[in-house]
């Protein structure tokens, strides 16, 4: 039985695929559907097990969640309900996810690390492969890998910013790429069509149909790929236009071959006709583009996203046409430029049709000027009218618009100046008439209303007074002159209601309440234009004009949600919810039912309904320009609400939700030219990313914030973006210190940011006192991290390092404050590395740090005594640290003349202990114990000691719960001085004395021995027990 022709009309889940219902952009019809393909194949022959792990891998592809995705697989293999057949193809379910994903993403290192690591997954999981039907999707997965690379180079080379020598480089590549590639996809066709031919229906197989179902919608996708490839190949030979000009008629030839398949029954056909003429197109065979093209517009029902590719193919086509098609022009391009929205005339591509057609009526109009010089004369109102609304615009045609009228005789000013009161006033002949008067007058307001909205964002970011009122006026004047229009034009289509009758099409009166809901959204009267639109939403859902206006009732419900409050508020949001609810029921594949899935999204997440905003949120197609802005705004609000959870569980529910939206507002947008709110979401996606322990993600995040940090005009001039991208990269590197080889290049990387950081922050107090904070946390990370070392050698090797890392701040901070600290700090480095016998280490880091604490003296302190205090403090430590013990104890003496604390006693002490010991001197050992520089206090008149030692300060610290980890360390240092002063004086009474204080002690007190205490008492416990 020949099944392989049968591939297309089934989806490989029973349900047939019309044309009419299958969104998304052209690309996205002809190339991601193949990861869906892919995993129907892999799928279909995996055991059922507890555990539905086919089902929510599925689930999470098809709504673009890859790196949950990715997160899912990674944690399979500990997974005891998941059955060994999934496992075992985990590899090839990674490379087709991270292909994918490919789609999403804009920076392109980004993309070649994912094409990278799927390559690898491929490689691996092929060598374990037997099926002949799951290799020839494998070399269908690195076939993609490959074209996939030469489109990432035919991107990049395309940018205006790449150099001309870099675009050289990235056209040979990707011509290599997409020339390995083409073979491989033609082997992979050849392979599944002798599969398909071959196939056996097992009847004792329940799945067996299933199998065949997916083999014959990957073939139909690689017999879709090839076209596609080919055409790319061709775009490669930038260079060599001969070569490209016969590559695109190749490849054009090729998509008239799978037109002629499947365009009668499945959109992915009659697309490949648009891609066909779009190749003719480029060739330069320009009649034979627009013969194509007559047939795609030919087609029944054709979807928006068919017309919409047709079109921005057309403008390109038909100016080079002789003669001019100017009938196929106005037929193809009347229709949709009608029905395009505000939003839609932001797009250049839509401008660009609006101007095709605005040329196309007047060559129409010189054409028939004679035969019916009022139809000529209507024609050229509306070509002035739609090349002036382009050439008023800000968009890349407004200047061949410009010249346009200028050729027409007609200047952009004189084109606006319509007889908008005489046509207000005028008695239409017919319903016809009325309703043409009332197209005219509605042209204009269209192009008030851009101006006002203009207008009121510039009120919104008005600083001054002056200013706000001076702006206010002007909102004012044109919100008139918009009434005014409004009014006008609501008086015409009255007349049109009046004359229409009983022979009167639904689609025609269903477009006078389209245009009358229009004015009254322009008067700002909402719940008018909002009761029009609930009208023919519920009344006449299925005639055309009913969908526009309903699309209208969401933005009216939006706009009473915004000036609302309390319960009104309560019922506009409702309101909003239940109308997108309806249109998207309706019309699901509507770019009115996208627009009021964004409106619900953004009411849903002012109200912190995040449920509904996730539900419309899903329901935004993916190319939506506004898809990305609304997902930073939801992953910020989102990422806001972690500081109310309460359990861990709530915190990491939030932060995957978060991460979500965040990954979609970052990778919607181009790195090197995001908007501000975008790039603060990029901030807060490192954070997220860190929380859910995705270390390599936030690296790579990192590193594509502070490489478009300085060229990103958005964010270059913002200090204190800059501060936090600055905060983010140390937060993330200093991660990457506690579980990543190399410390040596994140430290670098430390140091240059804060170097970067102390630049900036010259000349303004605040910010130096952040460069301080930031210097503080880095380098108290950094001693953490040097603390867990487990052996002395790899101490000795990160304590090299940091050396580099104290030494620059040293040399950047200019205050006594940070010096001092940094100082401080590498004295601490040196005196663990001291107690662990890295002499000759220790002396270099101390005198280092000698050498920071005299340059912080020299800064100066200023009026802060406890810094002078410190100081002395520090260079004592100093002293001990660097072996001369005698003069460390006189430095101590000398502070606590004047000074005392528990620190700076506990510090004396230990410096005794530690002269007791290396000396083997048992004085200094006694005087650590007892205390030592005796003294008659004045105030009391008795003796005491300048240094209080270790029974003193054992016996100070031991009862106060504020004072625990201080007596932790003291009570270890009081059992550690008896046992050496036992073991240098052969005293075996010091010895049993120092064993039955550590056994009471610890006996006493349950929490003695903890934390990092912990592995220290355990060591001197043994050290005592041997030592009986």
């Amino acid at each position: 039985m020949n099944y392989w022709n049968r591939g297309l009309a089934n989806n490989g889940s029973g349900t047939m695929k019309r044309c009419r219902n299958i969104p998304g952009t052209p690309v996205q019809i002809l190339m991601s559907f193949a990861g869906t393909v892919l995993l129907l194949l892999v799928c279909s022959q995996l055991a059922i097990a507890d555990e539905p792990a086919e089902e929510f891998l599925q689930a999470l592809r098809e709504r673009g969640y890859y790196d949950v995705a990715l997160h899912y697989l990674d944690g399979v293999a500990e997974s005891d309900s998941v059955p060994d057949s999934f496992k075992q193809k985990v590899a090839f379910q990674k490379a087709g996810i991270l292909l994918d994903s490919v789609n999403k993403i804009r920076n392109p290192e980004e993309m070649g690390k994912r094409l990278d690591e799927a390559d690898r997954l491929l490689a691996e999981h092929a060598s374990s492969v037997s099926d002949p039907i799951e290799a020839t999707e494998v070399l269908k997965i690195q076939s993609n890998v490959k074209y996939f690379r030469g489109r990432n180079n035919l991107k990049q080379a395309a940018l205006d910013r790449t150099p001309d020598s870099r675009k050289k480089e990235l056209f040979l590549q990707a011509q290599k790429f997409l020339g390995d590639a083409l073979p491989k996809f033609r082997q992979v066709q050849q392979a599944q069509r002798e599969q398909i031919e071959n196939f056996q229906i097992d009847p004792e197989d329940p799945k067996s149909d299933e199998k065949l179902r997916a083999l014959q919608a990957s073939y139909v996708d690689t017999r879709l790929k090839i076209p596609v490839a080919m055409e790319k190949l061709a775009l490669a030979f930038n260079d060599d236009k001969s070569s490209r000009n016969a590559k695109l008629i190749e490849a054009g030839a090729e998509f008239e071959s799978v037109a002629r398949l499947y365009d009668q029954r499945f959109v992915q056909g009659q697309m490949a006709k648009a891609f066909a003429a779009r190749c003719f197109q480029q060739a330069g065979d320009y009649g034979k583009a627009s013969e194509l093209l007559k047939d795609v517009f030919n087609y029944p029902n054709p979807s928006s996203v068919l017309v919409q590719q047709g079109l921005s193919v057309g403008v390109e086509t038909w100016p080079n046409v002789e003669p001019y098609p100017t009938r196929q022009v106005i037929a193809a391009a009347e229709g949709p430029v009608a029905m395009l929205t505000r939003r839609d005339k932001a797009n250049p591509m839509w401008l660009r049709v609006e101007l095709e057609l605005a040329r196309a009526k007047y060559e129409r109009s010189v054409a028939i000027k004679d035969e019916d010089s009022s139809a000529a004369s209507r024609l050229k109102k509306e070509a002035s009218r739609l090349a002036r609304e382009v050439a008023r615009r800000r968009n890349p045609h407004s200047k061949l618009a410009a010249e346009l009228l200028g050729d027409w005789g007609v200047s952009i000013e004189a084109a606006s100046e319509e007889p908008a009161t005489m046509v207000a006033n005028a008695t239409a002949s017919s319903f016809d008439d009325a309703i043409q008067k009332s197209k005219d007058l509605i042209g204009p307001l269209s192009d008030q209303l851009s101006e006002l909205a203009v207008a009121r964002r510039q009120l919104a970011t008005a600083r001054d007074a002056s200013a706000k009122s001076n702006q206010q006026m002007e909102v004012d004047k044109l919100q008139t002159s918009v009434d005014q229009r409004a009014d006008q034009t609501l008086g015409m289509l009255a007349q049109a209601v009046r004359l229409a009758d009983e022979e009167t099409p639904r689609a025609q009166l269903n477009n006078v309440r389209y245009l009358q809901a229009y004015c009254h959204f322009a008067k700002r009267r909402f719940s008018n234009s909002a009761v029009m639109g609930r009208f023919l939403l519920e009344k006449f859902p299925t005639i055309e004009w009913s969908q526009q206006a309903a699309g209208l009732m969401v933005r009216s419900y939006e706009k009473m949600f915004d000036s609302s409050t309390g319960q009104d508020r309560v019922a506009a949001r409702d309101k909003v919810i239940d109308a997108a609810s309806a249109m998207m029921e309706m019309w699901p594949d509507a770019s009115e039912s996208s627009a009021a899935a964004v409106s619900a999204t953004r009411v849903a997440v002012i109200d912190d309904d995040f449920d509904s905003a996730n539900r419309f949120f899903e329901r935004i197609p993916a190319n939506s320009p506004t898809r990305g802005p609304l997902a930073s705004r939801i992953g910020q609000q989102i990422w806001g609400e972690r500081k109310s959870a309460t359990t861990d569980d709530a915190k990491q529910k939030i932060t995957d939700n978060a991460r979500k939206y965040l990954t979609i507002a970052v990778e919607s947008a181009d790195p090197a030219a995001m908007d501000f709110s975008t790039a603060v979401a990029a901030l807060y996606l490192v954070d997220a990313c860190r929380e859910s322990g995705e270390l390599d993600e936030a690296i790579s995040r990192v590193d594509a914030i502070l490489q478009n940090l300085d060229t990103n005009p958005a964010i270059s001039k913002s200090a204190k973006y800059r501060q936090s991208a600055y905060n983010a990269s140390l937060n993330t590197w200093l991660d990457a210190l506690g579980s990543k080889p190399d410390a040596q290049t994140w430290i670098d990387k430390s140091k240059n940011v804060i170097e970067k950081m102390s630049a900036e922050a010259a000349g303004d107090p605040a910010a130096i006192q952040n460069v301080s904070r930031v210097y503080r946390k880095v380098a108290r990370d950094l001693t953490d991290r040097f603390e867990s070392l487990p052996s002395l050698q790899e101490k000795e090797t990160f304590a090299t390092s940091l050396q580099s890392f104290f030494a620059g701040i040293g040399s950047v901070a200019k205050d006594g404050k940070t010096r001092l600290w940094a100082g401080s700090t590498l004295l601490g480095i040196a005196e663990s590395l001291k107690l662990e016998g890295g002499d000759a280490n220790s002396k270099q880091l101390a005198g280092d740090a000698i050498a920071l604490l005299e340059a912080a003296k020299k800064a100066g302190f200023g009026k802060d005594k406890s810094l002078e205090l410190n100081y002395q403090h520090q260079l004592a430590l100093a002293q001990r640290c660097s072996g001369d013990f005698e003069a460390a104890v006189s430095s101590f003496e000398k502070i606590l003349e004047t000074a005392n604390g528990l620190n700076l006693q506990i510090d004396a002490a230990k410096t005794l202990l530690m002269w007791g010991i290396e000396k083997k001197d048992t004085k200094a050992l006694t005087s650590s114990m007892n205390g030592r520089g005796q003294y008659r206090d004045p105030k009391t008149n008795k003796l005491r000691k300048r240094i209080w030692g270790w029974k003193l300060l054992v016996s100070l610290t031991r009862s106060k719960e504020n004072l625990r980890e201080q007596f932790r360390e003291c009570e270890y240092y009081s059992v550690l001085c008896r046992f050496r002063y036992g073991q240098i004086a052969n005293n075996p009474k010091a010895i049993d004395s120092a064993y039955g204080e550590l056994q009471k002690a610890l006996k006493r007190f349950d929490d003695l021995a903890v934390g990092a205490w912990k592995k220290k008492y355990d060591q001197l416990l043994k050290e005592l027990e041997s030592a009986k």
